[in-house]
């Protein structure tokens, strides 16, 4: 699908949206960050808005949130995503581990 110059992109952000998964989002769009390239906008609930503003420290009135504070958010919740998954992921290992000691 090619899209034509200066078309914008309307990107929405769920709460546990991973960097990874909000990169591959954007990156949908080729011509981003061209001169008359492809732009984005972005779309967010409340939750997800507040939570970018208070990491972004933009809680006040009429401050707008910018891409770097989105991105900055998805880095967060990538890095709470790796936090909370550590027990699953040992607790699988081990359990491949010992699935392979009985082989």
């Amino acid at each position: 699908l090619k899209l034509p110059p200066r078309s914008r992109a309307a990107v929405t952000l769920g709460p546990r949206l991973t960097k990874d998964r909000l990169v591959q989002a954007c990156m949908r769009m080729r011509q981003l960050g061209n001169i008359n390239g492809h732009t984005i906008m972005y779309f967010a609930p409340t939750e997800v808005h507040l939570k970018i503003a208070d990491i972004a420290r933009k809680r006040s009135q009429g401050t707008h949130i910018e891409a770097i504070d989105v991105v900055q958010w998805a880095i967060n919740e990538s890095r709470q995503n790796i936090t909370n998954n550590v027990p699953l992921w040992a607790s699988q290992g081990l359990s491949y581990s010992k699935r392979q000691k009985t082989w």
